[in-house]
């Protein structure tokens, strides 16, 4: 965006083609286990109806130089055009969207709700095309208890929902969707939505749930403010995020070490702490150099129960998801447990990037 900010200043035209909302060689679904290889990030269709080419930060004068905006396909992961065809639709008629309706006309399940018409073109003319839009949508939020988390399922109009908890595929005979419901243990989540001439592919969660499960979070350090996660409980809610670093389920710092405080709700026995961690050289996310823990009953006077250094990274590790598990010599009593993990200062020698800030990022903490 900041370029095309400082064109529409200086007085020349510009079209808007950001990498946060219009780049659709990159992932449409979070479960890219079931898709073709992509670039390794996350643009759902939501996000690219969503945006809006001028930025606030623009006068009526120089918003007049926004004059439209571009979706960009670059197609090094793409072999054939068929894949071409499955990347770009139809978050290419959400793109459109953006281009031809002012935002406060814009209005997303208007869009969805007229979504068949344009697939009945598609399928006339015999297009790959994604269908990400009508799967179920998984919302999580806490539940009264702690501990535990409330599922709320919906979909396009015109689904019936069936879900499973014990990792088997859902169909018809699985348990139907009515209402929100709970869950107080770690489970798989499979969920698909049927329509009356089809039905959705599959969207699940590997719910984690422990003591600190929705637990109170309060940042010592503030993470960046491009990665905050998707709510305040990011780091508790149970979900867990995979390899793309821009879905939301990250938490990410930029040259500065985490530093947060969970609170349990009341005080607990507790004997294991666990910390996920993303690890992607390439997009200069590096591994944390040591971890320090510490307990407290009252949240005022802290016991030191962990600290461990840790080396860094050699060169030419792949991408992966790193899990901490502290497990403590004998339960220890606490409500509140600090967590400080060192970043990276700076990308390693080995990098082409050397010396560049580097960054951390975490995912799900559990306490049990």
């Amino acid at each position: 965006m900041e370029g095309g900010i400082e064109a529409a200043r200086l007085g020349h035209d510009a079209i808007m083609c950001p990498v946060s909302h219009l780049y659709l060689d990159y992932y449409q679904t979070a479960d890219r286990e079931s898709e073709p290889t992509a670039f390794n990030g996350f643009i759902p269709i939501e996000r690219t109806y969503d945006f809006n080419p001028v930025s606030p930060k623009l006068t009526a004068n120089e918003a007049k130089h926004i004059i439209g905006v571009q979706a960009n396909v670059w197609t090094e992961y793409m072999k054939t055009f068929k894949q071409v065809e499955y990347m770009t639709l139809p978050r290419l008629a959400a793109a459109s969207e953006v281009q031809w309706t002012m935002p406060e006309k814009k209005n997303f399940d208007d869009f969805a709700n007229r979504m068949p018409q344009l697939l009945n073109v598609y399928n006339l003319n015999k297009y790959n095309y994604g269908r990400h839009l009508f799967n179920v949508n998984i919302d999580v939020t806490a539940a009264d208890k702690p501990g535990s988390i409330n599922i709320t399922l919906t979909a396009r109009k015109g689904a019936t929902i069936y879900y499973t908890l014990d990792g088997s595929k859902p169909t018809t005979k699985s348990n139907r969707y009515t209402q929100t419901f709970t869950v107080n243990k770690s489970c798989k989540l499979r969920t698909i939505a049927v329509y009356p001439s089809f039905t959705s592919g599959e969207n699940t969660e590997d719910l984690l749930i422990s003591k600190a499960t929705m637990a109170n979070v309060k940042y010592n350090v503030e993470p960046n403010n491009k990665y905050p996660g998707l709510s305040p409980r990011e780091l508790t809610n149970g979900l867990q995020g995979n390899v793309i670093f821009n879905s939301g389920r990250w938490v990410g710092y930029e040259g500065k070490d985490l530093d947060l405080t969970i609170d349990l709700g009341e005080v607990k026995p507790i004997r294991l702490i666990s910390v996920r961690t993303l690890v992607s050289p390439s997009q200069w996310i590096m591994p944390h150099r040591g971890i320090w823990m510490w307990v407290s009953t009252d949240g005022k006077n802290f016991e030191d129960i962990y600290d461990l250094p840790a080396e860094p990274m050699p060169a030419n590790k792949p991408d992966y998801i790193d899990t901490d598990n502290v497990l403590l010599p004998m339960p220890k009593d606490a409500r509140y447990v600090r967590i400080k993990m060192l970043s990276e200062k700076s990308m390693p020698a080995w990098h082409p990037n050397a010396g560049k800030t580097a960054w951390l990022f975490v995912d799900e903490i559990t306490v049990e």
